[in-house]
């Protein structure tokens, strides 16, 4: 008797322990996105993981990354691992892509008859709701012969498309170069579904759909945001792709009111036609505008400028063989756009009277969230555009965005982007160091406010990226809330997102 009250002990501390267990790690998980609470913790015990930083930066760590590359003897893509590093927590893009064109270089050195990597690549990664990375390649690349072409620009793809990108766009000297040798099969947004070339060529060019990106005014008017959308086109041929285009774009307009801008067909003076320029060095889109284009577009809050940026983005990375526009406003050939009619309030001028994508490829923007103050208790979410070409870091241009809003709540008046000292952007948090001014605001604000001070910043800096939580300094020192603990690392809190 005595082994088994004995035996029932042991059981009862085990199972005692268990339960003391369980308990602490479910504490320690809802501690992630829960505010501690100021007396909860001893302060002094916390010492911050990092110094604060006196300069924007992003930390660079090692990691691996999948490529592809197209090998012209098998005819198949090639995979392989390589060493890469991440920027602030993000990968590299212009180094995976660096490596993975000397890869497929060297790989068929013969195919690409010494073409180098002199050849300068730029790449526009833009993000927004359907992850879109748009690369754009020297013209040197047009010496390949076309089913070496599309598998060396699907093999960019595909290496984007294993970062979790979803659509790829590959341009050459800022223009679809098109799949066949006549220059009329559009390769159009390429991802991991692509075709092999036999197969891509052999497709129905009948009432086929194709996906295509336009490029559509942001919210502000001021970007254009990429969106992909699936086109059908009754026949393989320049101008039904440039029809149907401009047919989309009605269809948009009409669908999706925050993108609204005069649909091109109603404002064209007649119908547009693609012809040699009088040069006879480029292949354009000639669009002749009635003059009521200028009020319609100061109807929407559109300028001029986008609005042409909109169009010519939109048709030269689809329709083979177009290097740009020509525009004629009554009947008078545009040479430049006044500094009324552009964003930058800078006069444009137009070079060979032909728009093309290096003139308006700074104007190519990513959507980005920030949580706003929704009321006394809640955040809710808000889409806004910044520049997809900024040289500043994102976590800075994001909280510059959110301070930006505050301007527009008397709680926070007063609290500018000239409080942001420094941010760091690390693996796994992000570090800021803001004014002594910022702290004496927050030690205005009731607990409420506070609270929606903080968490409007580290759920703002954490969405959609590695980061799980903010350091916050002050005039490079760690302080106290007055309800919630601010030395270490400040965890995300969905809890406080209006559903």
């Amino acid at each position: 008797m005595k082994e088994i009250a004995s035996l029932s002990y042991k059981k009862s501390v085990i199972i005692m322990l268990i339960l003391v267990l369980v308990f602490s790690l479910a504490g320690c998980s809802t501690h992630l996105i829960q505010e501690r609470a100021l007396g909860s913790i001893d302060l002094e015990s916390i010492k911050p993981r990092t110094e604060a930083p006196l300069m924007d930066s992003e930390t660079r760590e090692d990691t691996e990354s999948v490529i592809y590359c197209y090998n012209s003897n098998t005819g198949t893509l090639d995979s392989s691992i390589i060493e890469t590093h991440t920027i602030g927590g993000l990968l590299d893009l212009h180094e995976l892509l660096d490596k993975q064109i000397k890869a497929s270089i060297e790989m068929n050195q013969s195919v690409f008859n010494g073409i180098g990597l002199n050849n300068k690549v730029s790449l526009y990664t833009v993000i927004p709701s359907d992850q879109t990375a748009i690369v754009n390649l020297s013209s040197a690349f047009r010496a390949v012969e076309p089913e070496m072409l599309y598998g060396f620009r699907r093999s960019i793809a595909m290496t984007l498309c294993s970062t979790g990108i979803r659509n790829a766009i590959v341009l050459l000297d800022g223009r679809e170069e098109g799949l066949d040798l006549a220059g009329v099969l559009p390769a159009g947004v390429f991802t991991k579904g692509m075709l092999d070339y036999e197969d891509e060529i052999r497709k129905t060019r009948t009432d086929f759909t194709q996906k295509t990106v336009f490029f559509l005014p942001s919210a502000d008017g001021t970007l254009l945001i990429p969106s992909v959308r699936d086109v059908t086109y009754h026949s393989a041929s320049s101008v039904e792709y440039l029809y149907s285009i401009l047919e989309e774009f009605s269809q948009i307009n009409r669908s999706n009111p925050q993108h609204l801008f005069p649909e091109p067909l109603s404002v064209l003076e007649k119908m547009p036609e693609i012809k040699r320029s009088e040069d006879g060095n480029y292949r354009v889109i000639s669009l002749h505008f009635l003059d009521r284009i200028y009020s319609e577009l100061k109807e929407n809050n559109l300028s001029l400028h986008v609005y042409l940026a909109m169009l010519t983005n939109t048709l030269v990375c689809f329709i083979p063989g177009i290097d740009g526009l020509q525009v004629e406003v009554g009947n008078k050939m545009l040479t430049e756009l006044n500094a009324e009619d552009t964003t930058t309030g800078n006069t444009m001028l137009i070079q060979d009277e032909v728009l093309n994508w290096d003139s308006f490829n700074d104007l190519i923007g990513t959507e980005e969230t920030v949580y706003h103050t929704a009321g006394r208790t809640v955040l809710k979410s808000v889409r806004v555009s910044v520049p997809a070409l900024n040289a500043k870091n994102k976590a800075r241009i994001k909280l510059e965005e959110l301070f930006k809003l505050w301007t527009q709540d008397l709680a926070f008046e007063g609290i500018t982007k000239s409080d942001i000292i420094a941010v760091r952007a690390e693996r796994d948090s992000i570090v800021i160091n803001l004014s002594n001014e910022a702290m004496k605001k927050l030690n205005t604000l009731n607990n409420i406010q506070e609270r929606l001070f903080i968490y409007a910043i580290v759920n703002t800096l954490t969405e959609g990226g590695p980061q799980t939580g903010v350091v916050f300094f002050f005039d490079g020192k760690q302080v106290n809330g007055q309800s919630i603990v601010l030395r270490g690392k400040v965890y995300r809190n969905p809890g406080i997102i209006q559903k």
